[in-house]
């Protein structure tokens, strides 16, 4: 009947934003991954491998800022769900607020 047909419709098109969504994400990876090694091809340039020299000396302070930065992040987000969720649609839910509060930064 039309109603079955209209929920395997429904189905269908969650199943193709999963999937959607699946490959954005494995797209993404692939693309940093490409930019990683692009950064390591050059290193065999003495003025282009300052780039990756620069970077590969500085990862562990560029973790611990990128860290640092999520919690206060995450923090910020947290308190704006607590205090706007119920007057707007912006912070009504979690993941919301954390891309809201991620433009306003």
């Amino acid at each position: 009947s039309d109603s079955v047909r209209a929920v395997r419709l429904v189905t269908s098109f969650i199943r193709l934003a999963f999937i959607k969504d699946t490959l954005a994400v494995i797209n993404t990876a692939f693309i940093l991954t490409m930019i990683l090694r692009l950064l390591n091809f050059l290193e065999f340039h003495p003025k282009l491998g300052i780039i990756s020299r620069t970077l590969s000396k500085s990862a562990s302070t560029l973790i611990h800022f990128a860290v640092s930065m999520i919690l206060v992040l995450a923090g910020f987000a947290l308190v704006a769900w607590m205090l706007f969720s119920p007057r707007s649609s912006q912070f009504r839910t979690f993941s919301s607020s954390v891309a809201s509060t991620f433009r306003l930064l």
